[in-house]
């Protein structure tokens, strides 16, 4: 019996992130290109938290949980986007809906990614190297 790839959905995209649905999985990615204004990039992870928070990291909403792939973002985020980080980590926590965050292995990125969590959403949000490990991760029992 063969398995076939799950079709993708769209769902949201901006000019810095790509939200999109394999199953009941939902995968963000984001992708900031050279020469990004601060400010662009903080605009682009509110809309982000926005819609992850009120459609995504919510009880009663269809979604298994959430794939969050920082790899090719930012090493490190300002303020602004702290905070949209923190609205997705509490949200994950709070709807116990799983949040695995593909991060690069070290360095900054890890060490914010990790602060997140370990003081916001120890339960609900897991730093991740691949998408297999994230689907495994999400899959696992809690």
């Amino acid at each position: 019996m063969s398995r076939e790839p799950k079709k993708t959905s769209p769902l949201l995209s901006g000019e810095l992130f790509q939200i999109h649905a394999k199953g009941r999985i939902v995968f963000c990615t984001i992708s900031i290109p050279r020469g990004l204004l601060p400010q662009q990039g903080a605009a682009a992870a509110e809309k982000m938290a926005d819609y992850l928070v009120s459609e995504v990291l919510v009880r009663g909403s269809p979604w298994l949980g959430l794939v969050l792939d920082v790899t090719a973002g930012p090493s490190v985020v300002g303020p602004r986007t702290h905070t949209a980080a923190d609205r997705v980590f509490r949200s994950a926590e709070q709807s116990r809906k799983p949040l695995a965050v593909l991060v690069l292995r070290d360095g900054a990125q890890w060490a914010q990614f990790e602060a997140l969590r370990n003081s916001l959403a120890p339960r609900y949000v897991a730093l991740v190297h691949s998408e297999t490990e994230a689907r495994d991760w999400m899959t696992a029992q809690r």
